[in-house]
Formats: C-alpha cells, structure tokens, sequence
C-alpha cells in the first residue's frame, strides 16, 4: 500500500524478465541441471498474476513475500554438483558463493519484510519473530562464507557492510530490534529500501566476482583434463604401434625360418 514505491516497480520487473531470459539460455540442454533449473524458472510463470495484484493493491503482504521466498529458495537450492568437487579450490569456492547467496537472501527478505513493518508503524503479531528468524539466517549464512571466503573476498564483504549505506540500515535495524514490544516505529521506509538496495546491488556485485573466479578454475580443470586425456590418448597410440611392431617382429621371426 506504500505507492511511493511504485516508479522503482518497473525498472525492477524489467531486470527480472532480462535475467530471466538470459538463464533460460543457459539451461536449454539436455543435462539433470538444465533441467533442474527449468523447472525451477517455470514457477515464474505466476510472476504476472503477483505483479498485477500488487498494482491493484489486492495482494497480501504475507502471501506475496511467501510466493517470492519460496521462489528464490527454489532457484537457489541446486549447487549443480560442484560442492561434490574433488578439486579443493572449486569446492571452497561454491561454498562461498552459496553461503553469499544465502546471506544476500537473508538481507533482501529482511528489505521487504521490514518495509512492510515501516509503512505499518510497527510488528504485527507474530511478526518480530519472523523478523528474529531472518537475521538468524543471514548470521549463519555469514559465518560461512567467513569460512570458506578467500582473504580477498573477506575483505570485499567488509568494505561493502562499512559502506554508508549498510551503517545507515544497520541503525535502521536496531530501531527495529527495539520494537520488539510492540512500540510504535517511526523509520522512513524510503531510506531503509534505498539503502539496503545499495548494500544488495554491491554483494551482487561480490557474487559476480566470486563466480567469475569459480568459471576461471573451472576452465583450467577442464584444461588440465583435456591436456591430460591427449596424452593418455597419445600414449594408447604409441602403446598400440609399439604392439603391432612386436607383432610383426614376432611374426617375421617365426616365418623366416620356417620359409627357410
């Protein structure tokens, strides 16, 4: 119901289409994971009946913040197989690309839901415990990344949560934290939006980092593993001349004396 909000809808809903077409390029083969995440994408299908309610201002705030959560839980579940690497770089990779997706997950549902909390003046019943449970998340979802980042990715996660931007919601956040008694809040929803949004788009950013490093080692796996299968191949085919060789050898050694 807050339609200060509405410019931002349309830019926004253009982004999504736009990835969502891009992703589907990417899963259109025949592997388990193409089709993981197709069936995954096919969800969004009900994407235009949400948009319209929320236009109408018929959608219902829990209704619609559940339908997104559990889209975003959908896309996001599948590693593709790679945190089962045998290569330790590529496994500590995915671990902490995943563990920043969980965290970025975490933020956005804690943008939306303390949005909606804002425009209302305060929690409704029940809901400082959702409110509890996300921020759990995202501390979980933290500490693992801490655990599998690299040095410099730790230190790209804290420039972007010291940034003014993420210091200005975090006291939004804690004005919140004290409304846990039911106390009216008086935050600019505006300001909290706008600023969680700058700290979301830069742990993007950190995510396209993370996973342009993860398609780097990829590629010098399957390097590594295309040099090593041409020289396995190469040394089956020396193997099988240096046979035929013998062969011919054995052969002429047993007709000679036997032409003799």
């Amino acid at each position: 119901g807050n339609q200060s909000f509405t410019p931002e809808l349309t830019p926004a809903r253009r982004q999504v289409d736009q990835r969502r077409t891009a992703l589907a390029g990417l899963v259109s083969g025949d592997g388990d994971a193409d089709a993981e995440v197709r069936s995954a994408l096919a969800q969004l299908d009900g994407l235009s009946a949400v948009r319209a309610a929320a236009d109408s201002t018929s959608a219902g705030r829990a209704a619609t913040f559940s339908y997104f959560t559990n889209l975003i839980s959908r896309l996001g579940s599948s590693s593709l197989g790679l945190d089962r690497s045998g290569d330790e770089q590529l496994r500590r990779g995915v671990g902490a690309l995943t563990a920043l997706q969980d965290m970025s997950e975490a933020i956005a549902q804690e943008r939306a839901f303390l949005n909606g909390v804002f425009s209302a003046g305060g929690f409704g019943k029940g809901e400082f415990v959702q409110f509890a449970a996300m921020r759990a998340a995202r501390e979980t979802a933290a500490t693992r990344l801490r655990e599998a980042a690299t040095d410099t990715q730790l230190k790209a996660l804290d420039f972007t949560l010291g940034t003014g931007a993420a210091r200005t919601t975090q006291y939004f956040e804690r004005v919140a934290v004290e409304g846990a008694d039911g106390r009216p809040l008086v935050v600019n929803p505006q300001a909290w939006w706008s600023g969680l949004t700058t700290v979301l788009g830069d742990l993007d950013q950190l995510q396209l980092h993370i996973g342009s490093e993860i398609q780097f080692r990829a590629f010098e796996l399957r390097s590594a593993a295309a040099e090593r299968l041409g020289l396995l191949t190469a040394g089956v085919l020396l193997t099988l001349l240096a046979s035929l060789y013998l062969a011919m050898l054995v052969s002429r050694s047993i007709t000679r004396p036997l032409a003799a």
